[in-house]
């Protein structure tokens, strides 16, 4: 055969193999995204599949985050009752390298103020005001502009204790006491901000270093809202735990924390035809309140999989072949 000949047959194989890579990998298109409360059990995703699922990515988060620059802020209803008895606030902050560190600065503010979560001069600190007395407690803030850091505050409703938390470490607590330390004003965040939680009782140290240690885990306590921050576009973001959303002014998205590398069979299983996530017990993903699944082209996620793929595809060349023999 000469060499024309051969380039043709080449070009041939190459052409049934392209078409027919899809059929077997089960693509209905070119990417998609979908997310979902994990209840334990099925999730049918709207992604047309045969035996093999293109390429999926399940996580717990998106790894999202909002910047403020001084004139952004955020808006929710969430925890609108928190106070009428102990609480706890999370959040992650990260303070802008343009942010002055001798400046003040409120990564968390509820109720005209009488909540507040600060940046305070070097120190990260936390303020309640119940209405006739107030509390004020701080900890360090060594490294505020190197990285997510994560800080709590919390409220002990028997003890009228506050303490404020930074990377699980927990400060000495401030009783309440009917001399004001005036901290009823807020100050706008210059930075970054990612996994506020609002828990409607005064968790343990225990979970406090969990917080810190996974800000995206879930958590056995009693939310009364969570802030994400995971659509990574938009003027709103979903408050879990809650029935409304939290309202984004002037804010922009960047990125966030991360969640761990979930595996499938043991966090989650696929199934195809319909496509179905199913979040398996006693994994990561359970109690979770969303779980993000993402699909495009690739390779199949098993290596018998790609095995099985590959065999198809030899059968095919070996097939254009033999038609390209007989011409």
């Amino acid at each position: 055969m000469s060499d024309p000949e051969q380039i043709v047959k080449l070009l041939v194989s190459a052409l049934i193999v392209a078409a027919l890579i899809p059929a077997f990998m089960g693509i209905s298109g070119p990417s998609g995204e979908v997310s979902f409360e994990p209840t334990l059990g099925n999730h049918t995703v709207d992604k047309t599949t045969r035996e093999i699922p293109g390429s999926v990515n399940v996580e717990a988060t998106t790894g999202n985050a909002l910047y403020f620059d001084g004139s952004a802020s955020v808006s929710s209803n969430a925890g609108s009752n928190m106070t009428n008895g102990s609480w706890t606030v999370c959040t992650l902050a990260q303070l802008d390298e343009s942010a002055d560190a001798n400046a003040t600065y409120s990564a968390f503010a509820h109720d005209n103020a009488s909540v507040l979560i600060d940046y305070d001069h070097g120190k990260w600190a936390a303020y309640y005001d119940n209405g006739s007395a107030d509390a004020r407690a701080t900890i360090d803030a060594p490294s505020p502009k190197d990285g997510l850091t994560p800080v709590c505050a919390r409220y002990d409703e028997s003890s009228e204790e506050l303490v404020v938390s930074r990377d699980g470490q927990v400060s000495s607590p401030d009783v309440l006491d009917a001399s004001p330390n005036t901290r009823n004003a807020t100050f706008a965040w210059v930075g970054t901000l990612d996994e506020v939680r609002i828990i409607g009782e005064d968790v343990n140290n225990s979970t406090l270093t969990a917080y810190a240690n996974d800000p995206v885990q879930p958590l056995s306590v009693n939310h009364l809202g969570r802030m994400m921050f995971d659509e990574g576009s938009g003027s709103t973001s979903t408050v879990y735990y809650d029935d409304g959303d939290a309202n984004l002014y002037r804010t922009s998205w960047t990125g966030g924390v991360e969640g761990p590398n979930l595996k499938r069979g043991v966090d989650y299983q696929l199934f195809g035809d319909p496509f179905t996530v199913k979040v398996l017990s006693g994994s990561y993903l359970e109690g979770a309140p969303v779980v993000w699944v993402s699909w495009g082209s690739g390779l199949p996620l098993d290596i018998m999989d790609i095995l099985g793929l590959l065999m198809a595809l030899l059968l095919v060349v070996a097939f254009g072949n033999k038609i390209m023999e007989a011409m």
